[in-house]
């Protein structure tokens, strides 16, 4: 019986995790992130700062919870994928960013933002659109 319902669960997480309807609103998900960390810059005022480090948790939440869900779903599949093996590595790095301060949050910001355009990189196929995200990457 509980095996059953061990079977039952993990299918669930697969057919969820290998949905495209799934991987369509991380996406989007995506896209939103790259808006916010968009708006930073310097000197910003301190509220738009704690503003964006609310936003920017509940966005590494959101990543967390993608990859327990394909993590649940795969098993050790997900592993054999670099794309998911790159994407746990900059949600570790992400929550590790959370408990550390000053300089190494920067990084793992860049790291992140890396991360985000290579994923929208990967996923358009209109080659203006490559181009320019090609130039943007190669600027930082």
């Amino acid at each position: 019986m509980c095996f059953c319902l061990q079977l039952k669960c993990q299918l669930f997480f697969f057919e969820l995790a290998t949905n495209q309807k799934f991987d369509i609103g991380i996406m989007l998900v995506i896209l939103l992130n790259m808006a916010t960390m968009s708006i930073e810059h310097y000197d910003e005022p301190q509220r738009l700062t704690d503003v964006l480090h609310y936003i920017n948790t509940v966005f590494i939440a959101v990543f967390t919870l993608e990859c327990a869900v394909k993590l649940v779903g795969l098993r050790w599949y997900y592993f054999r994928e670099p794309w998911n093996v790159f994407d746990f590595t900059v949600v570790i790095i992400s929550i590790l960013g959370i408990f550390c301060d000053g300089f190494l949050i920067s990084k793992f910001r860049e790291i992140r933002k890396q991360s985000l355009l290579s994923s929208v990189k990967q996923t358009f196929c209109i080659e203006g659109t490559r181009r320019k995200i090609d130039v943007y990457i190669e600027r930082q």
